[in-house]
This record gives C-alpha cells, sequence and structure tokens, in this order.
C-alpha cells in the first residue's frame, strides 16, 4: 500500500524522493538520498540482512502498447558480509548495502549504462558516502557530477553534504547540506534543507500525528506547502490520513485527500483503503484498494477501483511473489480492460534476483556450498569463471539475459574445482545472471555486467 505525499523538488539539482505512508508504518524520506526509514525514530542507512540471501540486480519492464519492453536494470557488488533487501513497497534501494551498483537504461531495443553509484560506511555500518557518477557515452567514461557525506551521532543521521562537482575538481563552495533535529524521545522534529523545511509531530505513544513542510525563499520568508496529518485506532494502528494545501490567497489551509484504513480484527495489515478527494467544498469518493497478505504479512496483490459516478470499478491490480526468505521475486501491474486483465500502457513488470551469502556477524554459516567467481567485472568480450564445490559432482550452467532469456547454458561433468572462459558474442551491453545448479539441486546465481 503506497500513498505518495509531495515533497517540493526546491532545488532542481537535489534529489527529492517521495514519501510514503507505508502498511508497515510511516517513513518520511529527505531530500537527498539515504533517508528513508521504515519508521521516523531510526533513520536507515541500509537493511542489516541476516537472511542469508541478497539482491544482485532487478529490472523492469514497461508496456509500449504492444509488448513489455525493457527500461532499466540495476547489477549490485557487495563486500565482505554485506547485503540489503528490497523493500517490497518502495522502489528505491536506500535499504540495500552494495559497494558499487551500475543502472543501465534500455532504448530501441538495445542497453547502456547511466549510473554508478559507490558507497562506503563506517564502523557502526553506516552509508558514509554515496558517490554516484553519469556515464559519457562521447568519451566512453564515467564522470563525476555530485557526492554525498553523511553525518550521525548515536547512529542517528546529523547531517548530510552534497557537494558538486564543478570546473574539474570538486567544489567546496558549492555545498548542499540538510540538517536533521530530532525530539528528546530521538524522533525526528525538524528535516532543513537549503530552501526547504518539513516539520513532524507527534502523540504520547510516539505515532506521528502532523507533518508539514515550507519553502523557503530568497528573502528569507517561509511559505507553507502542505500538511498531512495521521489517526490512529485504540492499538496504534495508521487509522486514516488527511492532506492540506496551503492557500496562498486566504493564507490557511484547503481539504485535498483523506484516506480510511480498515483491519481485521488486531491484524496489522491493512485489508482496504478508501481515498476521497475534496471537490466543491465536499468530500468525494475516488479510489478503493483492497490487499491480500501471505502468511509472512507480505502484500500479495492490491486491487484498485475507481469511482465512476455511481459504483466502484476495476481499475489496476498490481501482484507480488516472493522467494523462501521473504524478499520480492517479482512484481506485476496489470489493467482491467472491462472483462479480464491485461496490460496497458504504462503497466510494468520488476524482476529480482539474488545470491546466497554469509552476512557479517553470522559466524560459521554456509548455505552456498559452491563459491562462484566471475571476472572480469564488467567483462567486454569474454566471461572468466572461477568456482570451488565442496564436493566433485556434475552440474548445468546458464546465463540469462534481465528478460529472463536464456543466452547460453551448458553441461560439465563431475569436478571439484571449475575454471572455465566463455566468449561473450551476441551479448549486448547490459546486466546478466548465471545460474549453476547442481546434480544435488544445490545451486547459486551471481550478476556480471557487460559493457561494450
Amino acid at each position: 500500500m503506497k500513498q505518495l505525499y509531495t515533497l517540493a523538488a526546491i532545488l532542481l539539482c537535489l534529489e527529492v524522493v517521495p514519501a510514503s505512508a507505508k502498511e508497515t508504518g510511516v517513513a518520511i524520506s529527505g531530500v537527498f538520498p539515504h533517508f528513508n526509514s521504515s519508521g521516523l525514530t531510526s533513520p536507515s542507512n541500509g537493511n542489516v540482512n541476516t537472511s542469508t540471501s541478497r539482491l544482485i540486480a532487478k529490472s523492469h519492464y514497461v508496456y509500449d502498447g504492444s509488448k513489455l519492453a525493457a527500461a532499466d536494470s540495476f547489477s549490485y557488488i557487495y563486500s565482505a558480509g554485506r547485503g540489503g533487501n528490497p523493500d517490497w513497497e518502495d522502489a528505491n534501494d536506500d535499504n540495500v548495502n552494495f559497494d558499487t551498483s551500475v543502472t543501465y537504461m534500455f532504448k530501441y531495443g538495445y542497453a547502456y549504462p547511466s549510473v554508478r553509484r559507490m558507497q562506503t560506511y563506517n564502523q557502526q555500518g553506516l552509508v558514509a558516502s554515496l558517490w554516484p557518477q553519469t556515464w559519457d557515452g562521447s568519451n566512453g567514461d564515467w564522470e563525476n557530477s555530485k557526492q554525498y557525506y553523511y553525518n550521525y551521532d548515536n547512529n542517528y543521521l546529523l547531517k548530510t553534504t552534497m557537494k558538486m562537482w564543478f570546473g574539474g575538481g570538486w567544489n567546496n563552495s558549492l555545498d548542499y547540506n540538510n540538517s536533521y533535529i530530532y525530539s528528546p524521545f530521538r524522533l525526528l522534529a525538524m528535516l532543513n534543507a537549503p530552501g526547504y523545511r518539513r516539520f513532524f509531530d507527534y502523540d504520547a505513544n510516539g505515532n506521528l500525528v502532523m507533518s508539514y513542510d515550507q519553502t523557503i525563499q530568497i528573502t528569507g520568508a517561509s511559505q507553507d506547502n502542505e500538511l498531512d496529518s495521521f489517526y490512529y485506532d485504540s492499538v496504534t494502528r495508521l487509522s486514516a490520513k488527511t492532506t492540506q494545501v496551503h492557500d496562498s490567497t486566504t493564507g490557511g489551509w484547503m481539504f485535498s485527500e483523506h484516506w480510511d484504513y480498515d483491519y481485521t480484527g488486531t491484524d496489522s495489515d491493512v485489508q482496504s483503503a478508501y481515498k476521497l478527494v475534496w471537490v466543491n467544498n465536499a468530500w468525494a469518493q475516488s479510489e478503493y484498494h483492497i490487499y491480500t497478505y501471505d502468511a509472512n504479512h507480505n502484500m500479495l496483490s492490491d486491487l484498485a477501483k475507481k469511482w465512476n459516478g455511481s459504483v466502484y470499478v476495476n481499475a489496476s491490480l498490481t501482484e507480488w511473489t516472493y522467494n523462501t526468505y521473504s524478499q520480492p521475486l517479482t512484481i506485476v501491474s496489470r489493467s482491467w480492460d472491462g472483462t479480464a486483465w491485461n496490460f496497458a500502457t504504462n503497466d510494468f513488470t520488476r524482476n529480482f534476483y539474488y545470491e546466497n551469502f554469509v552476512p557479517t556477524g553470522i559466524a560459521n554459516l554456509d548455505k552456498t556450498p559452491m563459491f562462484l567467481n566471475l571476472y572480469p567485472s564488467p567483462a567486454t568480450d569474454v566471461l572468466n569463471f572461477g568456482m570451488n564445490w565442496e564436493q566433485p559432482q556434475q552440474f548445468n550452467v546458464a546465463i540469462y539475459d534481465m528478460q529472463g532469456h536464456v543466452m547460453k547454458s551448458w553441461s560439465e561433468n563431475a569436478v571439484k574445482t571449475y575454471n572455465k572462459q566463455v566468449a561473450l558474442d551476441g551479448f549486448n551491453a547490459g546486466n546478466y545472471i548465471v545460474k549453476m545448479v547442481a546434480a544435488n539441486g544445490q545451486q547459486t546465481t551471481k550478476m556480471f555486467t557487460v559493457n561494450r
């Protein structure tokens, strides 16, 4: 379930991530990356993953009117025991503790590199810096644009600094800073950014009850933008949210939209949600959502209905699948065509790929009986395999593109140590998945990238 707020993009160079009233709580995003927590008490910079499974790639396809066309794909490389889980409610990857991530965009059926992001961490495992670079096709190399630095106090984010690349170097005079102020109970009270502020207020139980934002003019005067009010039931479940927008003419607040959330018994999962919009000084029906979950409280479906003036009619259906670690495998969005659920323009699918690993802090834990190394990374013309089994055994190898098509596949006789070089003829630039399956059922997957 996701209802997006609107955070004002007060500076074009600042990246604004929408916040959301999530089914699992309320998350407020900041103006910079890595301020996107599952709750306001502890801004998170990475999700400590103890499941021994971590995200290595994801791909996104959008229906263009005739087919699902590849839109973009992401790859992730980690060091040591880092990992991370994608959020089924949130498309960004602030909760993935990668060292390097590469984004490929697709156009006319071809993939091309777009953004490379590199991260460093402090001793507590929180992100200390984020360094995104953009691909310069004319020079065939990565170019600097900005860097982010994160400062903490007792693991609470206090300040974020964005440095800009200008004139061949990092220009300190162009720094932009976010600061974060907390209440005595370590709840976020204010986010302060260049030209922008957001305030937060809580009840005695620490539940967010109000949030509003302001744009700061060059003169120093503040302009109110949007106010969100949150309401809870007797067991502190989010029961309603009302959004108001500032009326610059009257100086007051005008209603904009309202959500009501329904539950079954004492279950914490939202079963349905109603959206009302403010029209002609009255609330009017707008949307109705029905949600389903699995036994682990993972959302399986979001059925959205629209009000047509007399009844709610089917509009869209989003469905999720998960692996045994409750990590999303697929997200599929379809639209109602009057008789059935089919893909319509801008519907999408997202695919997620994982590998097993040994998380930091878990000793003597190894659920990956094969150890696979792929190099060079990124690859160009050839890919080298280096792999060791615990015991010699036969196995099959397959290389998939991000659409699930098999690019190459072969079988190998029983060996304990395996080395092989594979030609990448016919491989366009992009991300690919290697899957190895042994005769005894053991398997592993790993992602690699091809640059052309």
